[in-house]
């Protein structure tokens, strides 16, 4: 058991590396811009779609030795325009990856990578989750855990760092951003068997 376990943990391990080598080259692909801001068409799960306004700030740097330095979101933002109106905006030093409606209640629920941001993270639970969830109710973006529902999807907003030459054309299709979140491979995916890295991060800092 204690073997198993041990693999299990070997390859989480694994997927994290590929995944944070992937975001921190996307980031390095903004020639070490800071701040980027631009708009997005949204494809959500019914096939239709939204248009949301988007910025994303990068804070401290880091250097891993003989290896590349690489940029942390100190900030994204979300808002969403319906029906001509902006709604409240989303903003959480975190990677946003999915956004779409609970199709129970029409609430919209937006969801954020926190492999890279744990401590960040471990602000909304217990329970500590990997892909911390939030849903609009009224004026506020509540914290509502890590619903099964998003699970097993691909983000259909854009993952890791706009390119530099977004600047002079601030839009993104939904098919412009599918096409580069296939690019990027396993970020671009809500993985199950990623969903307790946070918790068994944040209990090894513990130790």
């Amino acid at each position: 058991m204690c073997v198993h376990n041990a693999l299990n943990f070997l390859e989480l391990e694994r997927s994290v590396r590929a995944i944070g080598i992937c975001l921190a080259m996307l980031v390095l692909a903004g020639c070490q811009k800071k701040h980027f801001e631009w708009t997005e068409e949204v494809r959500l799960a019914d096939g239709s779609s939204v248009q949301i306004e988007r910025s994303t700030r990068y804070g401290k740097v880091l250097t891993e030795m003989g290896g590349p330095t690489s940029r942390w979101v100190s900030e994204a933002t979300i808002t969403i325009i319906e029906q001509a109106q902006k709604l409240p905006t989303w903003s959480h030093a975190m990677e946003p990856m999915l956004l779409d409606k609970d199709p129970a209640t029409g609430h919209w629920r937006l969801l954020a990578s926190a492999v890279d941001y744990c401590e960040y993270a471990s602000r909304f639970g217990p329970p500590y989750v990997t892909f911390p969830t939030f849903e609009l109710k009224g004026t506020q973006w509540v914290y509502i855990g890590m619903p099964e529902s998003m699970l097993k999807r691909r983000a259909n907003l854009l993952v890791g760092a706009p390119k530099a030459e977004l600047g002079r054309e601030p839009h993104l299709s939904a098919e412009d951003i599918a096409i580069s979140n296939r690019r990027v491979g396993e970020a671009s995916w809500v993985r199950p068997e990623m969903a307790d890295y946070c918790a068994v991060q944040l209990k090894l800092w513990k130790k």
